[in-house]
């Protein structure tokens, strides 16, 4: 009973002099609790995720070929209103080229055969990359990493870097947004794993 009473104790101590205990749901969502006796969910912007790999890419068997391919668990999606926004995704193919691609939504579908796209990194750090592939109407725009397709120093600046916006053209204009903290650490973590 002693032992219990100087846990309690110790606890009650703990809270008092750091002023609030956080305490984690099971959703994920963050508790402060206050001596008070009052909460409040903690901002989301104070938590800076440290995902594991395992918690970002999965892996796929190709039945057909017994290659296994890698891509991000979930897609990214970066937008301010429901009109505009950017869906990103990154998958490794089985040559070990890394894939990154940019779905812009809210201006043109077409997407022309190296068309730019803008990426600004944390510290100012800024360079301009071409959609790889052929034209298309479908929103879509691919840029390979490694192999055959060299970017070997822009790789490693998606590895180690976050993006902080991106801005991808159109044959009618461009689609920009900024990403969270959330987002930026899921994109750049995802990067590093593949």
């Amino acid at each position: 009973m002693r032992n219990l009473f100087i846990v309690f104790s110790l606890c009650y101590f703990f809270i008092a002099a750091n002023g609030q205990e956080r305490v984690t749901k099971s959703d994920g969502r963050v508790v402060l609790l206050s001596v008070d006796g009052t909460w409040s969910y903690e901002q989301e912007d104070s938590v800076i995720n440290d995902y594991s790999c395992s918690e970002l890419i999965k892996s796929k068997v190709d039945k057909m070929s017994g290659r296994t391919y890698f891509s991000m668990r979930d897609r990214v999606v970066c937008s301010k209103n429901k009109t505009n926004g950017l869906i990103l995704g990154i998958s490794k193919s089985s040559s070990g080229s890394i894939i990154f691609s940019l779905s812009p939504y809210g201006a043109s579908s077409c997407i022309k055969e190296s068309q730019d796209v803008n990426f600004l990194f944390e510290g100012d750090y800024r360079f301009t990359l071409q959609h790889d592939s052929d034209f298309n109407c479908k929103n879509s725009v691919v840029i390979y990493f490694g192999g055959i397709f060299g970017k070997k120093r822009e790789l490693k600046v998606f590895k180690a870097k976050k993006i902080k916006t991106i801005r991808v053209w159109t044959s009618d204009g461009y689609v920009e947004e900024d990403l969270s903290e959330d987002q930026a650490m899921r994109i750049m973590k995802s990067f590093d794993c593949l």
